[in-house]
């Protein structure tokens, strides 16, 4: 009799334990924020970071003022200064990129750092060519590469590049963008990357076996005289 009633105050004491933890598992799982809370608040995070690091830039803008407004007006501060950075070329790639509300932004911020900061435009630059580089090791990269110095390697590997697309046809439709001396040359290097992507995609649906170079009708003096006056805008 004992027994029975020890097991049941412990089955009893098991389905409260699970019941708690349930109800505790409920919680956390409502506590914890939408995919859209999420992006909401890293769009946030990268304006502040930026206007905390480019508030010189910003008219009326410092460190104290930041600290003192609310962060909306920090984030329709910083977006608005953005704005003068959304060039023709940088709409072009985002349209071409497919990118979210975040990443978009993020972009935006890339070159805006890049004609504010020559240091982080080279970084950037650097950051996109190596991306670049480790993504399409067997087109862009050479071993004569690693003694090259950063500027050299940038024509190198930019060389290779539209060289590779140009084989495919590929080359004139972002000619303009990579010629534009207006745009930085990190977001030059990305659109590079972009349309090799899509060419590597466009060859493996068609069944192409992927990085081969296929038969175009544009001359080599065209394709040799188109590339090196791209290089040279760099």
């Amino acid at each position: 009799m004992c027994r029975g009633t020890s097991y049941g105050a412990r089955h009893t004491a098991q389905q409260t334990y699970h019941h708690q933890q349930s109800r505790t598992s409920e919680r956390v799982v409502r506590a914890q924020p939408s995919s859209r809370e999420k992006e909401r608040q890293r769009l946030t995070a990268l304006l502040l970071s930026f206007l905390r690091r480019h508030h010189q830039h910003v008219p009326g803008m410092s460190q104290e003022v930041i600290r003192r407004q609310s962060p909306q007006e920090n984030q329709r501060i910083a977006l608005t200064f953005l704005k003068q950075f959304a060039s023709p070329a940088l709409k072009a790639h985002l349209d071409a990129a497919h990118l979210s509300e975040f990443r978009r932004t993020k972009e935006l911020v890339h070159e805006a750092m890049a004609h504010l900061d020559r240091n982080a435009a080279e970084e950037l630059a650097i950051g996109a060519l190596l991306d670049g580089v480790r993504e399409f090791s067997d087109i862009l990269a050479s071993p004569e590469q690693d003694s090259m110095s950063d500027i050299d390697r940038t024509s190198d590997v930019v060389r290779r590049g539209i060289r590779w697309l140009d084989e495919r046809g590929r080359f004139q439709k972002i000619e303009p963008l990579l010629s534009n001396t207006t745009a930085s040359s990190q977001l030059r290097i990305k659109r590079m990357l972009l349309e090799m992507r899509r060419a590597v995609k466009d060859e493996r649906r068609a069944g192409s076996g992927g990085h081969r170079a296929e038969q175009v009708c544009k001359s080599n003096v065209e394709a040799e005289q188109a590339e090196m006056e791209c290089v040279e805008s760099w």
